[in-house]
């Protein structure tokens, strides 16, 4: 089991749960203003398939910021695809990016 940030997605994994889920959205992330709510489970993520979680985390950390990707998520009986941008820190929590504005 892992969870963590990413792209303004607070993201966790469960042995029981074929998907890993959202478990919150930051308001101000893109994420969240294309569409992605709590509880939808991320399947598919540029391409790849979404289990094992670390493999994610590591793909978005090698991509730069601003760049665009691909996620697919089920939400429901619906598959839904967005296309989110990186942020500056892809894995920063909504606090740390707060702090890091002020310095």
């Amino acid at each position: 089991e892992r969870a963590g940030w990413m792209m303004g997605m607070y993201v966790g994994e469960k042995s029981e749960n074929p998907y890993p889920f959202v478990l919150q959205v930051d308001k101000a992330s893109d994420a969240y203003r294309k569409g992605i709510r709590e509880g939808d489970e991320l399947i598919r993520f540029n391409g790849y398939e979404t289990m094992p979680l670390w493999r994610v985390f590591d793909e978005v950390n090698r991509t730069r910021p601003g760049r665009e990707m691909t996620i697919w998520v089920r939400r429901g009986a619906e598959t839904l695809r967005y296309f989110v941008r990186v942020p500056k820190d892809p894995g920063a929590p909504p606090g740390e990016k707060v702090e890091a504005s002020k310095k």
